[in-house]
């Protein structure tokens, strides 16, 4: 066994995750910020806008497309691909947060359960994201 493989093996059995095969999701739709779409009422409370619940409830209908397991329970990597075909739209975080919300119960119980998360935005041709 070469040193490279036994490095592998001592990580797989320190880090369980590391060992857990990779869920991917395809979204052919542009990801919006979920601040971005933050509205202040009269009173002063915000509430997400209805451009953003259509987003949300999007997200959802696509993954119980291509995910129809139970929501998972241990701990989980999450990993954005994001696709733009220019530079307008929200900040990073605000990117992230709204897929969050809107995978929770479906791919995962709760945003709390994330371990480790990476964004990357991608410029070009296409727009959509994938998880």
């Amino acid at each position: 066994m070469y040193k490279r493989d036994i490095a592998i093996e001592k990580r797989n059995r320190e880090n369980p995750m590391a060992r857990k095969p990779a869920l991917i999701l395809h979204y052919p739709f542009k990801l919006i910020s979920k601040d971005n779409e933050r509205i202040r009422n009269r009173a002063g409370r915000y509430f997400v806008s209805a451009k953003y619940r259509d987003f949300e409830a999007k997200v959802r209908l696509y993954t119980r497309k291509q995910y129809r397991g139970d929501p998972l329970r241990e701990g989980v990597k999450l990993s954005i691909i994001a696709y733009f075909k220019d530079k307008r739209h929200g900040d990073v975080q605000n990117l992230f947060k709204g897929v969050c919300d809107a995978l929770q119960g479906y791919v995962y119980i709760s945003d709390r359960q994330i371990q480790e998360a990476k964004i990357e935005r991608v410029y070009g041709e296409r727009e959509g994201f994938e998880v």
